[in-house]
C-alpha cells in the first residue's frame, strides 16, 4: 500500500509544475547567426494580436531578438487591449488609451536569442482581445529575428510613422506567458507534502 502511494504521489510530482503555459506567435527558429528582422526603435513600433478564451494572468512577455554581441539595448514592451480581434490600437503607440501596461529593460543581447521578461507584477486579464506592441528605445538597439515560422492564422501590425497598419511583418516570435494556476500550486505542495508523511512512516515505524 505504501509503494502504491508514493508511486501515484511521484507522478503528481514529475507533471509540470503550476502548468504554465505560453501563448505566441509563432514556433521559435534556432538560435545563433545573424538573421534578418525588423528594426525596432524610437519610431519603429511592431505589434501582435491574441485573443484570451478565459481570464489570464499572465507572468511574462518575450521575444526572439538579434543584436551584435556584447552590445546593449532599451527594450519596451506595451501591452493593450483591442476592441476585437481584428481591432488596430487607437492613439499614438504607448500613448494609446487602452493601455494596460508600459515596461522597459536594459539588456546585454547576444547574437540571437529568445528572451522571456518577468512583469513588475502579473497582469490579469479577462477574456478579450489584446495586444503585445514592442519597441526600443535606443535607435536599432533591437531586431525582432524572422527565422521563426508564424502559426496559422497570426495577425501582427506596425506603426508607419503615422498611424498604426496591418502587415508588414512575418514569421517572428512574439508571446506571453501566464502563471501558474492557484489549483495545480495546491495539487503540487498537497503531494509533497503526502509524500513527506510516507516517507517519515516508513522511517519511523509505530512500535508497540
Amino acid at each position: 500500500m505504501l509503494q502504491c502511494t508514493l508511486f501515484f504521489t511521484l507522478l503528481l510530482l514529475l507533471q509540470p509544475f503550476g502548468r504554465a503555459s505560453v501563448l505566441s506567435s509563432s514556433e521559435p527558429g534556432v538560435l545563433g547567426g545573424q538573421p534578418g528582422g525588423y528594426n525596432l526603435a524610437a519610431t519603429n513600433y511592431i505589434g501582435w494580436s491574441f485573443d484570451l478564451n478565459s481570464t489570464t494572468t499572465i507572468g511574462s512577455y518575450g521575444a526572439m531578438i538579434y543584436r551584435g554581441v556584447g552590445t546593449s539595448g532599451t527594450f519596451t514592451a506595451q501591452l493593450v487591449q483591442l476592441a476585437t480581434s481584428a481591432s488596430l490600437p487607437s492613439g499614438s503607440p504607448f500613448l494609446t488609451s487602452e493601455t494596460l501596461l508600459v515596461q522597459t529593460n536594459s539588456i546585454s543581447l547576444k547574437a540571437l536569442d529568445n528572451y522571456q521578461f518577468t512583469l513588475s507584477s502579473p497582469l490579469t486579464l479577462n477574456a478579450g482581445s489584446y495586444a503585445l506592441i514592442l519597441a526600443a528605445t535606443t535607435t536599432n538597439a533591437v531586431t525582432v529575428a524572422t527565422n521563426s515560422v508564424d502559426h496559422s492564422g497570426v495577425r501582427y501590425f506596425r506603426w508607419n510613422g503615422s498611424q498604426w497598419q496591418n502587415g508588414g511583418i512575418q514569421n517572428v516570435h512574439l508571446a506571453v506567458y501566464s502563471v501558474p494556476e492557484p489549483e495545480t500550486v495546491k495539487l503540487f505542495i498537497a503531494a509533497l507534502v503526502l509524500l513527506g508523511l510516507r516517507l517519515k512512516k516508513k522511517r519511523y515505524p509505530r512500535t508497540g
